[in-house]
C-alpha cells in the first residue's frame, strides 16, 4: 500500500484542480507550489493511514491544515468532495488487499472514521480562524474608542493589523495636496523592507493606475483593491512585485479608509504570506470592517489633529525627542498694569540633527501619548532648571508649562509634578500648568474636574490655553478649577479700537473671566496698539510677539538685562482715552503705573 502513496497523491491533486469550486484557489497556485503541494499530498496521506496515529496527532495536523485551507479560502464543500474522492480512490485499492473481505471493510471503516476527524477537525479550525480574526477586529474597536487624535489611531491600527494571522507587515497612507503618497503609520517590518528596497517605495511619489499599484488604483476608485498572487519565480508583472514575491509575499491589499461623503481619508495597505488571502469571503469583510472602523474612529478627531504627517519625519522627531534634541524657548508673560515681566512661557522645541528647529505645531500630532507624557516630564524639568539658573543670577520670575490633558488624566502625572518641584525645591506657587483648550477629556469633564482638582493640592496654577480655538470653552470654564485664563490669539490678531465685533467679544471674555476671579492673559499683542487695547479692556498679562517672541533659554538673561533697564513712562492720554467705562470700574491701577510703550524696542 505504501508504494501506491504517491499514486494516491497524484490523483488527488489532479481532483483539486479540476474540482470548479477550488478554482479561486487553484488559479493562485504557481508551478512552484503545485510541485510542493505534489509532494506534501502523499505525505499526508501516509500519515492518514498511519497505524500508530493518534486521535489527538490527528486532529492537531487536520487543525493546522484547516486553518490553512480557511486563509486560502478553499471551501468547505470542496474539501468534502476532496476527502471523499481520497475515501473512494482507498476503497478501490482496498480491493487489491489479500484477506477476507471482513477484515477490508474493517480497514475502510478506519479509514472513514479518520476522514471524518479530519473533516471535522478542518471545519474546526476554520471557524476558530474566523472567530479569532473577528476577535481581533472587536479589540481593535474598543482600543480605537477613547483615542482621539489621528497619529494614536493610525499607530494603534498597525500595531493590531500586523499582528494577525498569515499577515507579513502593513502601513496606512495618506496623499498630500500635490498628489504624493505619504506613509502616516508602517510596521517595524514595513519600514525594514523598504529601508532595504527604497526604489520599492511609493512615498513622497505621484502614481496614476497605469502604475498597476494597488494603493494608486483604489485611491482612485475608491474600492479596495487586491493582488491575489505575487509569484516571484517569474519575471512577470512589476518588479516591485516580483521583488516581493522572492521575499515570500504571496498576496496584498490596499484598503480605502472613507468618510460620510465618500471623500478618502487614508489608504490601509497589506501584504500576506499566503495567495488568495484577501480575497477569502471572510477577510473581504474583514477589510470593510477594519476601513470603517478606522473611518469613525478619524471622524471623532478634533480638527487640528487631522493633518497627515510622514512616519520618517516622526520616526526623526521621535529620535531627537528621546536623544537631547529637546529645546526649550521662552516667550515673556508681562503685567500690564505694572509693565514687570512675571512669568516665562516654556516652549517645547525640537532641534534636528542639521540645525533645523521644528515647532510644536508641526511635532505634537506626531506623538502619542505616552511620548507626550515624556515631552511634558522632560519639559517641565529642563523649565525648572531654567527658573534656578535665572533666579542665580538675580532674575526671579514664575514659568508656565503646558500640560496635555491625557498626561492629566495619568495617574501618576501628580507625582511626576511633585517629584520635580520637590527635587528642585520650588514652590508650587510658582508653576503654572497651561491646559490646552481644544483637547478635550475623552467626553468625561468629571473625572477631569478631579483630576485637576489634585493639581491645586500641590499649590500650582491652572491655566485654561488658548479660550477660543473651539472646545467646550464655557463649560470647560464651568467644570474645571482654573484659575487663570488665557484668550487665543486668533481672537486679537488684527483687531483695532474701532473693530464693533472683535472688540467687545474680546473685552466680555476678560469681564467674565474677572467676574469669576480668574486672571486673564491676552496672547498675541504683536503690536503696542494691541498692547494698549489689551490693558484699556481691564487684562491683567499680556503675551506676543509685541512684547518679545519665543527665544532660545541662551536669550533670556541678555533680553532681562534690556526690559529692566528700559525707559519706564507713564501710560498716554491715548492709552488712557483707550479704557471703556466698564474697564474702569474693574481695574484698581491709576494713571501713575509705568508703561509698556517701549517694550517692541526690547
Amino acid at each position: 500500500m505504501a508504494s501506491r502513496f504517491d499514486e494516491l497523491g497524484t490523483g488527488l491533486l489532479d481532483h483539486v484542480q479540476a474540482d470548479p469550486r477550488n478554482e479561486a484557489v487553484t488559479s493562485a497556485m504557481t508551478p512552484l507550489v503545485v510541485a510542493r503541494l505534489g509532494k506534501l499530498l502523499p505525505r499526508y496521506i501516509e500519515m492518514l493511514l498511519d497505524p500508530a496515529l493518534t486521535r489527538t496527532q490527528h486532529a492537531e495536523r487536520a487543525l493546522q491544515l484547516g486553518r490553512l485551507h480557511a486563509a486560502l479560502g478553499v471551501p468547505a464543500n470542496g474539501v468534502t468532495a476532496t476527502m471523499s474522492w481520497l475515501y473512494q480512490a482507498l476503497a478501490v485499492m482496498s480491493q487489491q488487499i489479500p484477506g477476507r473481505l471482513s477484515q477490508r471493510q474493517m480497514y475502510l471503516d478506519i479509514v472513514l472514521q479518520r476522514i471524518e476527524v479530519d473533516l471535522e477537525s478542518q471545519q474546526e479550525a476554520a471557524e476558530l480562524l474566523r472567530q479569532d480574526i473577528y476577535g481581533r477586529l472587536r479589540d481593535l474597536a474598543l482600543s480605537l474608542h477613547p483615542l482621539r487624535r489621528r497619529i494614536d489611531i493610525l499607530d494603534a491600527v498597525v500595531a493590531a493589523i500586523t499582528d494577525w494571522p498569515f499577515i507579513a507587515f502593513g502601513a496606512v497612507y495618506g496623499k498630500a495636496p500635490d498628489g504624493a503618497f505619504t506613509v502616516e503609520a508602517e510596521s517595524d517590518a514595513h519600514r525594514a523592507w523598504f529601508e532595504k528596497h527604497p526604489d520599492q517605495k511609493i512615498h513622497g511619489k505621484r502614481l496614476t493606475p497605469d502604475s498597476l499599484h494597488p494603493v494608486a488604483e483604489a485611491w482612485v476608485s475608491g474600492e479596495p483593491v487586491d493582488i491575489p498572487l505575487i509569484d516571484g519565480q517569474t519575471d512577470q508583472g512589476p518588479a516591485w512585485a516580483v521583488t516581493l514575491g522572492n521575499a515570500g509575499i504571496r498576496s496584498m491589499v490596499a484598503l480605502p479608509v472613507l468618510d460620510a461623503t465618500g471623500r478618502i481619508l487614508s489608504m490601509i495597505k497589506l501584504y500576506g504570506r499566503l495567495p488568495n488571502l484577501f480575497r477569502t469571503t471572510h477577510m473581504r469583510e474583514t477589510g470593510e470592517a477594519l476601513s470603517l472602523l478606522v473611518s469613525r474612529a478619524i471622524e471623532r478627531t478634533h480638527d487640528s489633529d487631522t493633518a497627515m504627517i510622514s512616519a520618517d519625519d516622526r520616526k526623526t522627531w521621535r529620535e531627537r525627542l528621546f536623544n537631547g534634541g529637546l529645546r526649550m524657548f521662552m516667550q515673556p508673560i508681562v503685567d500690564l498694569a505694572s509693565g514687570a515681566c512675571t512669568k516665562f512661557e516654556a516652549l517645547a522645541r525640537i532641534e534636528l540633527a542639521d540645525g533645523r528647529i521644528i515647532s510644536p505645531g508641526q511635532f505634537l500630532r506626531a506623538l502619542n501619548e505616552q511620548e507626550l507624557d515624556h515631552l511634558f516630564v522632560e519639559s517641565l524639568n529642563h523649565s525648572l532648571d531654567a527658573m534656578l539658573e535665572f533666579q542665580s543670577k538675580g532674575f526671579k520670575f514664575d514659568i508656565s508649562v503646558n500640560l496635555p490633558p491625557s498626561t492629566l488624566r495619568k495617574p501618576a502625572c501628580i507625582d511626576w509634578i511633585r517629584t520635580a518641584l520637590a527635587a528642585h525645591r520650588i514652590d508650587g506657587a510658582r508653576l503654572t500648568l497651561e491646559l490646552l483648550e481644544d483637547q478635550g477629556f475623552g467626553g468625561d469633564d468629571e473625572l477631569g474636574a478631579r483630576d485637576a482638582a489634585r493639581l491645586l493640592e500641590l499649590g500650582v496654577h491652572l491655566a485654561l490655553d488658548d479660550l477660543g480655538a473651539g472646545y467646550g470653552s464655557l463649560i470647560r470654564l464651568r467644570n474645571l478649577p482654573f484659575d487663570i485664563l488665557k484668550i487665543d490669539q486668533s481672537l486679537v490678531r488684527g483687531i483695532s479700537a474701532s473693530d464693533r465685533r472683535t472688540m467687545p467679544l474680546v473685552e466680555a471674555l476678560v469681564q467674565m473671566g474677572r467676574k469669576l476671579g480668574i486672571k486673564v492673559t491676552i496672547e498675541g499683542l504683536e503690536t503696542q496698539e494691541l498692547i494698549d487695547l489689551a490693558r484699556s479692556m481691564g487684562a491683567h498679562h499680556g503675551q506676543g510677539y509685541g512684547i518679545a517672541p519665543p527665544m532660545p533659554q541662551s536669550a533670556v538673561l541678555p533680553w532681562l538685562v534690556r526690559f529692566a533697564s528700559r525707559p519706564a513712562p507713564p501710560w498716554s492720554q491715548a492709552s488712557g482715552s483707550a479704557r471703556s467705562p466698564q474697564t474702569e470700574q474693574h481695574d484698581n491701577a491709576d494713571d501713575r503705573v509705568t508703561a509698556l510703550a517701549g517694550l517692541r524696542s526690547v
